[in-house]
């Protein structure tokens, strides 16, 4: 016990402090692997010393609290949803606690009232959530194999009506109520979610706006609920839905927050117009994902002159080809957009220079941009990596690009580093096809001092600098460049067939010197054995023994 007092005195804000760090400790990022890290295993047991950090603890992880209603098996199971896995669940006594309770039941156990008997057999029959605000109801599909029924639409309505004043009783003072369905969730029937929505709001005395439905549909099944803030829909090859669900969309457009769609691109017209022609406007829309299933190279892209659809977007992703012929998204978005995410190709570059998107201070607000370059855009477009690593550069002038992603530079890299010299937001950089040289990735990575993550072909050695030899580079990199990033972590790596894992890894070991953090490699599965081979054998030899203690950091997660 007395080893234990140094943590029984330490103040409360302190211990707050280091219990959210141990909770924070996750699995080596970039290791592939969902194991808990050992480290984390080791420190987790210290949440438990004293009364100081175990009231920290259940504060801490006891806000998010799970019920699973499981009709198959008839049972209900509970947990925490941030719990660490590395202790004991906490017992019913820190109900109390908990703010964010989730309930997962499949539909139809609660029109045939076999929810409401579960929660009565539930391990304390006496649950109680005083504390909980958010409430979620997740509708999940019914593992059980359905036959017909004979239940009365009325005998429904009864049911949901048990379920959710049993529910009420169990959350007396929830103010923030979720309605959210799975994707495979086909079957609710279309008559009761409207009435379970409303007869939330009713014994919860809200107003309809409060309670936020999401729909997460293979098919909209959901068509005549009206209140629908959050929808995602990835279209199914089985039914032919497109135009039902953008019907939906269109009819919910003055309430969505969140939309998460996939379509044909014939099918874009239909987000921006109504069945009159006219323009639609989404004025609460922050978070549009948009999916293209089908190639727009061979169509005419729309153009939207005068529609403003979306001028409170704050994330924008579309994915695949950019589908539109102007700048329709962007409008009157500028003072709220935060976070971008977009394939760029000739023609949605040509639109977005020709209708100047991006100007010098547009977008104050946008933190993070990730660019997805389209094959043979520089030598189709822009005929030069300079030009194009400029027309990336234009597109976030506030120096707020953080990840650029699949840059071809064919022509030679180091041609567009003049551009990249300093600029101190770019985190992440993807240049999966780019060949690059060692001293290369040296000059890039000294350029960008806040880059993290770097993705290239395999590095060669290149030329070997005058006076020095192989054996020597070591020494040679060490001293002609001392420290030149403390950020940089990890390097993804393709390969060519052919390639010389021998020569890549002696250029990582060569990087690892003078970057202090750099941890992480990940060759291509296909290469991993003989890559991790050839760094094993480098370590061990003179060149690189005295520095063994550093670079065993690269090979921990690859014994």
């Amino acid at each position: 016990m007395k080893t234990l007092s140094p943590f029984q005195l330490l103040l409360p804000h302190v211990v707050e402090l280091v219990v959210n760090h141990i909770a924070g400790t996750r699995r080596r990022t970039y290791s592939g692997s969902d194991d808990p890290e050992e480290e984390a295993e080791l420190q987790m047991p210290l949440l438990w010393v004293c009364h100081n950090f175990r009231v920290v603890v259940y504060s801490r992880f006891c806000r998010g609290y799970e019920l699973c209603l499981n009709s198959s098996n008839d049972t209900v199971h509970s947990t925490r949803s941030s719990w660490p896995d590395c202790l004991e669940q906490a017992d019913y006594q820190t109900l109390h606690l908990a703010k964010d309770l989730q309930i997962e039941v499949d539909i139809w156990s609660i029109y045939s009232g076999k929810s409401s008997e579960l929660l009565s057999r539930a391990p304390n029959t006496d649950l109680v959530f005083p504390l909980v605000r958010s409430l979620t109801f997740f509708f999940v599909p019914s593992l059980k194999k359905k036959q017909k029924t004979t239940t009365s639409v009325q005998d429904i309505k009864a049911n949901i009506t048990a379920f959710v004043q049993r529910v009420k009783r169990m959350v007396p003072m929830a103010n923030e109520i979720k309605v959210e369905t799975s994707a495979y969730s086909h079957d609710v029937h279309p008559s009761a979610c409207p009435q379970f929505v409303s007869l939330v709001s009713q014994l919860y005395r809200l107003t309809d706006s409060v309670v936020r439905s999401s729909l997460n549909c293979a098919v909209p099944f959901w068509q005549q609920h009206d209140l629908v803030q959050s929808i995602a829909y990835s279209s199914h090859q089985d039914y032919n839905t497109s135009e039902s669900i953008l019907q939906l969309v269109r009819r919910n457009a003055l309430v969505l927050r969140t939309l998460d769609i996939a379509l044909e691109a014939s099918d874009i017209t239909g987000l921006i117009w109504d069945d009159n022609g006219s323009y639609v406007c989404y004025p609460c829309l922050h978070r549009l994902n948009l999916t293209m299933l089908s190639n727009c190279t061979d169509l005419k892209r729309p153009t939207f002159t005068g529609a403003t659809p979306f001028p409170a977007l704050q994330r924008l992703q579309i994915s695949d080809q950019y589908p539109f012929g102007d700048d329709t998204p962007f409008r009157d978005n500028a003072g709220t957009l935060e976070n971008l995410k977009i394939n760029i190709d000739a023609e949605s570059a040509v639109a977005v220079s020709r209708c100047h998107v991006f100007t010098p201070d547009s977008h104050p607000k946008l933190q993070c941009v990730m660019l997805g370059l389209m094959p043979n855009l520089v030598s189709e477009h822009f005929g030069s990596d300079v030009a194009c690593m400029r027309f990336i550069l234009d597109i976030a002038p506030n120096a707020s690009v953080r990840e650029i992603m699949g840059i071809d530079c064919n022509q030679g890299l180091s041609a567009a580093f003049p551009l990249l010299h300093g600029h101190t937001r770019i985190q992440v950089l993807l240049l999966p096809n780019t060949d690059i040289s060692l001293w290369d990735s040296i000059t890039l990575i000294m350029s960008l001092p806040v880059l993290s993550d770097l993705r290239t072909m395999a590095p060669a050695l290149g030329s070997i600098p005058t006076g020095t030899t192989l054996p020597k580079l070591s020494v040679y990199v060490l001293s002609t460049y001392g420290t030149i990033n403390e950020r940089f972590r990890c390097w993804h790596l393709n390969m060519k067939r052919g390639g010389m894992p021998k020569d890549a890894a002696r250029c990582v070991l060569l990087l690892a010197l003078i970057c202090p953090s750099f941890d992480f490699v990940l060759p291509p599965v296909a290469r991993h054995s003989a890559f991790t081979s050839q760094m094993k054998k480098l370590v061990a030899t003179n060149a690189f023994k005295q520095h063994e203690p550093r670079l065993q950091r690269l090979l921990s997660d690859r014994s």
